[in-house]
């Protein structure tokens, strides 16, 4: 979708971060969120004034087994 008078396009992204515990998960999404927070104005391979936002998702959940559990964490991209 084009956005704005600059014409950036947006789109929202999903990050599975999975462990074999509820802490591994958590701080795999914390690490995932650390690398992500200051990605303003860069350029990604072809792609110039990339800026990426936390949106508005941060949950857990684990499968029924309780073998494996997830943070799901939502981040909106806007590039050109």
């Amino acid at each position: 979708m084009l956005d704005g008078a600059g014409k950036f396009y947006t789109g929202r992204v999903q990050v599975d971060c999975i462990g074999l515990t509820p802490t591994s998960a958590v701080s795999l999404g914390d690490n995932v969120l650390a690398a992500l927070e200051d990605v303003v104005k860069e350029t990604v391979g072809d792609f110039t004034g990339v800026d990426i936002m936390f949106a508005d998702t941060d949950f857990t959940d684990h499968s029924n087994d309780m073998s494996t559990y997830r943070r799901v964490l939502h981040f909106l991209v806007t590039w050109r």
